[in-house]
């Protein structure tokens, strides 16, 4: 660290060694708090890089956090100091493979950057419902389900209580009237149910909540069962099931067709972009590419 201590000036004379540091942040506490009220006040020094104290509060840092402050100072000069190292000791060729990567790597930057801004300012971000349908259906084929899923109605009547007369038919039913019969019940007896069926779940997250021994086939859409278990009484309905491999319904994927919808406006606006920027470069003869000796567009 000795040779941090000749090219490097701290204010206040910090030492890089944290125990040194201690020692003298104590002995100047009051006017290092001084130098942390002035906005101006420069912080650090290592050749023609200064470090104010702006520069501090950028990193998340209290100026008035002196340990906080040394720590970061030890780590910004050590780091500059070994790029400084680096860059006397790489060969030409390493030099200018790594101003490549930097040269690709800003124009990177740029173009996703640009490529945000003309998706914000142009791109078309209402997607009706009739897009989703369309889209749905011309890419139905290229959909397949990785997990189960289901549909399905559910009530556990606690022990002790005595579930409403002709539950598994009053479950099945399509009519508004007998489901609200089953909501009341529900209400007044504390009971666990989920009788909303128009919602797909996966069956690997529904099925902890449901009782044990609970075996779903497509053959059984449309089926209600009871099932008697530990003093409490199941009462399940099942209204939809899909497979692993199957199509999935478009109300299961109606949020992931949307974001696809999204996703190819932009791709597409940022070709079409592309295509035009292209064109224009070669009709006002910025852009000339030669495709062979006598070749040329």
């Amino acid at each position: 660290m000795k040779s941090l201590s000749l090219l490097l000036h701290i204010t206040f004379r910090w030492s890089p060694v944290t125990a040194c540091c201690i020692l003298f942040l104590a002995l100047s506490a009051c006017q290092h708090q001084e130098k942390a009220q002035d906005t101006d006040a420069l912080i650090a020094q290592l050749g023609q890089q200064r470090i104010y104290v702006p520069d501090l509060v950028r990193q998340g840092i209290d100026p008035g956090d002196s340990l906080a402050v040394a720590q970061y100072l030890d780590t910004w000069a050590s780091d500059r100091l070994l790029a400084e190292e680096a860059d006397k000791s790489i060969s030409e060729e390493e030099r200018k493979a790594i101003d490549r990567m930097v040269n690709d790597y800003r124009q990177m930057l740029y173009r996703n950057a640009y490529e945000k801004q003309l998706a914000i300012s142009n791109a078309d971000t209402v997607v009706t419902s009739q897009d989703i349908q369309s889209y749905y259906n011309q890419n139905k084929q290229k959909l397949s389900l990785d997990h189960k899923i289901l549909r399905y109605r559910y009530i556990d009547v606690p022990k002790g209580k005595h579930p409403p007369k002709k539950i598994l038919t009053l479950l099945k039913s399509r009519y508004p009237k007998d489901l609200e019969t089953l909501r009341d019940w529900c209400r007044l007896n504390t009971a666990n149910c989920m009788l909303n069926d128009t919602l797909w779940f996966r069956w690997s997250e529904v099925k902890p909540s449901l009782p044990g021994g609970l075996i779903l086939n497509p053959s059984d859409v449309g089926k209600s069962v009871r099932i008697a278990k530990r003093g409490h009484q199941h009462f399940f309905y099942l209204a939809g099931y899909k497979n692993k491999g199957a199509t999935p319904p478009l109300r299961y994927v109606e949020n992931y067709l949307k974001k696809s919808i999204l996703f190819e406006r932009k791709k597409e606006l940022i070709e079409n972009r592309r295509k035009e920027l292209y064109n224009k470069a070669i009709q006002q003869g910025k852009l000339r590419v030669h495709l062979g000796p006598e070749t040329e567009k």
